[in-house]
């Protein structure tokens, strides 16, 4: 019974090292700086940017280019990305819409 219970301690401790390590190695990488022609965010952000959803809001894409941003984060990307496949709701009609 024991030897199973090690074993066990062993995968669990082996588990919590390994999602530590994967969360720790995830951190955003800030910039201090964007390159000169990039704009200021808060003058870009008060206008609407295409490309603009297919759907009835035509949503606009406000992120700025990968190279103006200020910070990179892989689990944010990967949010995006989850999130662009599921947008499907934007432009397919509801039962209720017919």
């Amino acid at each position: 019974m024991s030897y199973y219970l090690r074993s066990a301690s062993c995968i669990m401790l082996g588990l919590l090292a390994g999602i530590s390590v994967a969360q720790a190695g995830d951190e955003p990488q800030t910039r201090s700086r964007t390159p000169a022609s990039c704009p200021d965010y808060t003058v870009y952000s008060q206008k609407r940017h295409g490309p603009y959803s297919t759907g009835p809001l035509a949503v606009p894409f406000m992120r700025p280019s990968p190279e103006c941003r200020t910070f990179h984060s892989s689990a944010v990307e990967a949010s995006f990305a989850r999130s662009d496949e599921s947008r499907h709701w934007l432009t397919t009609p509801t039962p209720e819409s017919h």
